[in-house]
């Protein structure tokens, strides 16, 4: 199997929490260090919390999940 750089690793997770119907992904940031993904930031419900964790660790060459999103009714950066 091919190994996938950080890069690609990153924005195939991001194209992918994009692309999740349902989930806001715009208080998430991705970050990838040797395969590993960690997310962070705010989202509005638990769900989309969950539902993050669960998309990246389908994307190939992920080797763990950190998910260190925060659940609050105000995302950073919001007015």
């Amino acid at each position: 199997m091919m190994g996938r750089t950080d890069g690609e690793i990153q924005r195939h997770v991001e194209a992918e929490l994009f692309g999740s119907p349902g989930v806001d992904e715009s208080g998430i940031e991705v970050r990838v260090r040797n395969g590993r993904v960690t997310l962070s930031g705010h989202v509005r419900r638990l769900l989309d919390k969950y539902a993050a964790e669960d998309t990246a660790k389908r994307i190939p060459g992920v080797s763990g999940v950190a998910n260190d999103i925060r659940v609050s009714s105000i995302p950073n950066g919001t007015r």
